[in-house]
């Protein structure tokens, strides 16, 4: 997609923004110092920074599909999210045997492999990037041929396998049959016994899923869950990140004296939560909330939507968020969104002017007006620089600075669990 600001004819909005963070720029730096040696009591009166966009907070009002609004409060409304999926990921060293016999040898390849699991409500993805790697001992296989799997999809309405996965290195039988069909059976005995091994099982449904994931987790044990040559442990799984895909059952705003965010029903909101602890940091927490969350190392939180989080100042829209991310510390970094409303129009008055300018710089050199501004629409970075960059500086601003008062408000919101301190703000 063209990174010049443009109307898109078909869709009648600005194309997409891709913004690109300058470490360098900081603007909650003034807010944070403002902050520093104070108790959490004295933060959570300090002053805002100045801004031109200010999100604020009370009285906040909310409204669902009706177009009703309340105050919020117990009267409240909850927001209507519908819960799409659940996500996590790991990584795993290079060159590592995570299984192995004398049939087979599962091994990770040249390079880290990033371990995905999606979960719906009915089936459980994983995913491997890059495929893991299926070396059969020739011997006992009548020359096998290694292949690399990418995916493995295992649907709880009808207990059926499905894969992803590719022949690789020497031309020989293709097992992955057989490989298949003994993984299917070693899935099938893990889940036998517990809810997720009946037909039709809905994982977002279950009244007890801990007492399900330990049920699978002492069958995991009872049949071993890797071969005698595995060669990983909880040490090995590093950089630990969850989330979830939600989706906006009806129209959601949070809006107060005309500033806030709305969300369209249907919108999706992607969540993922990134650490950098490993598995065996969490373990060792000994199940303690704060030890736990302190284990696992946040480092950013990841928000992206395909239709875009409509922020709002002064009751009109200004930008649609696509993707940001929150990282440790409270920073809010826009890495891509539409302007819309006055700043969409003060963009596009910036790029017709560079547009002429390049033209009358290619005209200089000989060639006629009308090529040289066909030329100068095609290869001239056109992208309304100073606009764009005004709008994102006030956004990431007032947004950083919510964060920081949200926090600093709902420190003990999660029970145990100090969330300042966990997400890197105050003290």
């Amino acid at each position: 997609m063209s990174r010049d600001h443009h109307t898109d004819a078909a869709q009648g909005r600005p194309a997409p923004h891709h913004a690109e963070h300058d470490p360098t720029h900081d603007p909650t730096t003034q807010f944070k110092r403002q902050l520093a040696g104070r108790s959490i009591a004295e933060q959570r009166q300090a002053v805002r920074p100045e801004a031109p966009l200010q999100l604020k907070r009370d009285p906040v009002q909310m409204s669902g599909g009706d177009g009703e609004q309340e105050e919020r409060g117990e009267s409240a409304q909850m927001p209507d999210l519908d819960l799409e999926s659940l996500h996590a990921s790991f990584n795993l060293p290079a060159d590592r045997v995570l299984t192995g016999d004398w049939l087979v040898s599962v091994e990770t390849g040249d390079y880290a492999t990033q371990v995905y699991l999606t979960l719906t409500e009915n089936s459980l993805r994983i995913s491997f990037s890059p495929g893991l790697v299926f070396d059969p001992t020739y011997l006992f296989t009548l020359g096998g041929q290694n292949f690399k799997l990418n995916s493995l999809t295992y649907n709880f309405d009808t207990g059926a396998l499905s894969h992803n996965s590719r022949l690789v290195g020497f031309p020989g039988r293709d097992i992955r049959g057989d490989a298949m069909a003994q993984i299917s059976q070693q899935i099938n005995g893990i889940l036998q016994g517990t809810p997720a091994g009946r037909r039709g099982y809905n994982p977002f449904s279950d009244a007890d899923p801990m007492g399900t994931l330990q049920a699978i987790g002492g069958n995991l044990q009872a049949n071993g869950a890797a071969g005698s040559g595995a060669q990983v442990g909880p040490a090995d799984m590093s950089g630990l990140s969850g989330g979830a895909t939600l989706q906006a059952g009806s129209e959601i705003r949070y809006i107060d004296d005309g500033q806030g965010v709305r969300l369209a029903a249907g919108t999706s909101i992607r969540a993922t939560a990134v650490g950098l602890g490993t598995a065996a940091d969490v373990a060792a927490a000994g199940g303690d909330a704060q030890a736990t969350a302190d284990a696992w190392s946040f480092q950013r939180l990841a928000l992206s939507s395909d239709e875009g989080i409509e922020l709002l100042s002064d009751g009109k829209p200004v930008a649609l968020l696509e993707s940001l991310s929150i990282e440790r510390g409270g920073q809010v970094n826009l890495r891509r969104f539409r302007l819309l409303g006055a700043a969409s129009t003060a963009g596009g008055v910036e790029s017709l002017l560079r547009l002429l300018g390049a033209a009358a710089a290619i005209a200089d050199r000989g060639v006629n007006g009308g090529a040289a501004l066909d030329i100068a629409s095609r290869t001239g970075d056109l992208r309304p620089r100073i606009v764009e960059g005004m709008t994102q500086q006030q956004i990431e601003a007032a947004l950083s600075a919510a964060v920081h008062t949200l926090v600093l408000e709902n420190a003990e919101a999660i029970p145990g669990v100090n969330l300042p301190q966990v997400l890197g703000i105050g003290p």
